[in-house]
């Protein structure tokens, strides 16, 4: 199946349907979804309330730096590990160790400086 944007319309009847009982199969098949994106559209909509999640306030490197920096500001002690659970949970960027690493030391940044 080739990736394209499901309208939000079409989200929020899938969500009804399975609140009224459809199988998850069934709605699949009618809506030509991916029955994994009717959990992930549940765990968006319990979240914040709409099927359509929020963009996020942080987008590219300078953003990820910003955000890092603010963080060291209040705690100095965390380890690299800790920063990407930290952007993933608090500014839904998912980014690995290396990654994050490469990032910081191409913006010059090190443990020191921060």
């Amino acid at each position: 199946m080739v990736n394209h944007k499901i309208s939000a319309n079409l989200k929020e009847c899938a969500l009804q349907l399975w609140d009224t009982g459809w199988d998850e199969e069934d709605i699949c098949s009618a809506l030509l979804v991916p029955c994994a994106s009717l959990f992930f559209w549940r765990a968006i909509f319990n979240t914040f309330g709409t099927v359509n999640k929020p963009p996020s306030l942080l987008k590219g490197q300078t953003s990820i730096l910003t955000a890092i920096h603010q963080l060291y500001e209040t705690t100095a002690d965390l380890y690299l590990d800790e920063l990407v659970w930290w952007l993933a949970l608090h500014h839904y960027i998912m980014i690995s160790c290396p990654a994050l690493q490469q990032n910081l030391q191409q913006a010059g940044l090190t443990w020191k400086l921060l």
